[in-house]
């Protein structure tokens, strides 16, 4: 049997899918994937997780953020949208993706 061949895209590719369908896509070095909907329990645990970790973390100066922030690993080439994501320092953000953050904790 043969191989199948699978697209690879670059990262500027993901970039203009993203902005031009405004939709949200994550990208695993070279494949992209639309985000699904989550589930009603699933998000009534993250905004729970949110509440949580930012009543935790405000007086340490940490800032807690919702699935609509980008987190580029740029180690792995891969970027995601996770449900939640904390930075306690300065956020930096991506030398190829501007919206994207580098420095979760």
């Amino acid at each position: 049997m043969g191989e199948i061949a699978v697209a690879k895209y670059t990262y500027d590719a993901y970039l203009a899918l993203e902005k031009e369908e405004n939709i949200k896509y994550e990208f695993h070095d070279g494949m992209i994937t639309a985000m699904a909907g989550g589930t009603p329990a699933h998000s009534q645990i993250s905004a729970s997780v949110s509440r949580h970790l930012g009543n935790q973390l405000d007086e340490k100066g940490c800032i807690v953020y919702s699935s609509d922030l980008k987190v580029r690993v740029e180690s792995t080439n891969r970027t995601y949208y996770p449900d939640v994501s904390v930075v306690c320092e300065k956020p930096q953000t991506s030398l190829k993706d501007g919206n994207a953050i580098t420095n979760p904790v």
